[in-house]
């Protein structure tokens, strides 16, 4: 899968990108290559069975849940603190905070969500003044 979508996860989006488009040109039909959709199968296949779903991954699994609820716990009493360019997408719409923040916690990565939670809830050590 390596060889035919490349080795970073940048390489691979943009091949499977230019594929889709390369195959899909003047067809009636959206789809990737058949070597292409194999390679991303089996690389699909390989990360849940040895990332997303492995052992590691599911005994950290109660601590991200953790912080996830904490986080949206904090911005339930924090509205404010939401960044402001994500309220503004919502200016006008008829939708609850409780939406607003799902969405905001959703559309994060893991390690953003980490680094989030730390700056909210761990104390900074005590500065020199």
């Amino acid at each position: 899968a390596i060889e035919i979508l490349g080795n970073s996860h940048g390489e691979r989006i943009i091949n499977m990108i230019l594929d889709i488009i390369n195959n899909s040109m003047e067809k009636n039909t959206i789809g990737m290559s058949k070597d292409v959709g194999n390679a991303t199968n089996s690389l699909r296949k390989f990360m849940f069975e040895n990332v997303y779903l492995s052992k590691k991954a599911k005994s950290e699994e109660a601590k991200s849940e953790y912080i996830i609820e904490q986080l949206y716990n904090y911005y339930l009493k924090n509205n404010n603190a939401l960044p402001k360019e994500h309220l503004e997408i919502y200016k006008g719409m008829d939708t609850t905070i409780e939406d607003i923040i799902c969405d905001y916690i959703a559309g994060t990565t893991d390690r953003f969500i980490i680094n989030l939670y730390y700056n909210i809830f761990i104390p900074k050590p005590w500065q020199k003044y």
